[in-house]
């Protein structure tokens, strides 16, 4: 008779290097590269006086590019219980974090084009720009 439940053998596979790991996540990243290719041509831009720490972009972002962190000075003033901040080597600009944040929190900008994608991790503390493009 065989046993309803195989277990497989986790043992004999070995681990990734952990530069295979995205930040702050228990899974390999999963696509081509380590970082994102280059071809984003919008990114997710965080207000962090209008985020609530709901963290439902956090839930939802389908790459796992969208990080836990502590709070700025005015989240903490507003109760936000958390804040959160995008990894931009992981972000393909999908989107999907704007359409699910109730409080219009996350715009999607232009990538600018000024080096490598991912170049930098972006602060929850960076004011989204105007109409004008101004900050």
């Amino acid at each position: 008779a065989r046993p309803a439940c195989r277990i497989p053998a986790l043992a004999a596979q070995p681990l990734p290097p952990w530069r295979a790991f995205a930040a702050n996540t228990c899974f390999a990243a999963g696509h081509l590269t380590d970082r994102n290719a280059g071809w984003r041509n919008k990114k997710p831009v965080i207000s962090a006086d209008a985020c609530t720490g709901c963290l439902q972009c956090y839930l939802y972002c389908p790459d796992g590019a969208i990080y836990k962190t502590g709070l700025s000075p005015a989240q903490a003033r507003s109760g936000a219980a958390t804040a959160v901040a995008v990894d931009y080597d992981f972000c393909k600009g999908c989107g999907v974090c704007v359409t699910v944040c109730s409080f219009d929190a996350l715009a999607m900008v232009p990538e600018r084009g000024d080096g490598p994608a991912g170049a930098h991790l972006q602060e929850p503390s960076h004011a989204m720009p105007t109409e004008g493009g101004q900050q």
